[in-house]
């Protein structure tokens, strides 16, 4: 049984014993909204570094590593109410990972000098995070389903 470990938290036990709170994949997903589109409005392309290789550690060695999903766990989780929602880390990681591949080509795009091509994957992956953030949707999943459908 969980423990708590601040008085407004409330002992509840996620269905899964991986699963992970929902409003931290919210957090998550926000942080490399802002970060892509801060970098497009100040011209700053090593933001689209950092959001890529955020998204790469939680790709890479899952969502409880993810440093982002850490520092929700570490300072907000303890002070806030009991989630309503839990998520699958596979479907955390899928995002991910689609996060790492958009943000790494379009670092790959600004080393190569095709900034257009840059910004253009990175205000993408920072639409489908902004809406993964705002609604809960995840873009990765959904296209997961529709390539297995197709095999």
């Amino acid at each position: 049984m969980w423990q708590r470990s601040h008085r407004y938290r409330a002992d509840v036990e996620p269905r899964e014993p991986a699963a992970i709170d929902g409003r931290e994949l919210r957090l998550g997903q926000g942080v490399i909204s802002v970060l892509l589109l801060g970098g497009f409005v100040f011209r700053l392309p090593a933001l689209v570094a950092v959001a890529a290789v955020v998204s790469a550690i939680g790709a890479v060695l899952g969502p409880h590593a993810n440093p982002v999903h850490a520092a929700f766990r570490a300072a907000i989780a303890p002070r806030a109410r009991a989630p309503r929602g839990w998520e699958e880390p596979a479907s955390i990681r899928a995002l991910d990972t689609l996060a790492a591949l958009l943000c790494g080509l379009a670092t790959l795009a600004f080393v190569a000098g095709i900034g257009a091509i840059g910004w253009l994957l990175a205000l993408g992956e920072a639409a489908v995070a902004a809406v993964a953030a705002a609604t809960g949707l995840n873009a990765a999943v959904m296209l997961r389903e529709r390539l297995h459908r197709r095999t």
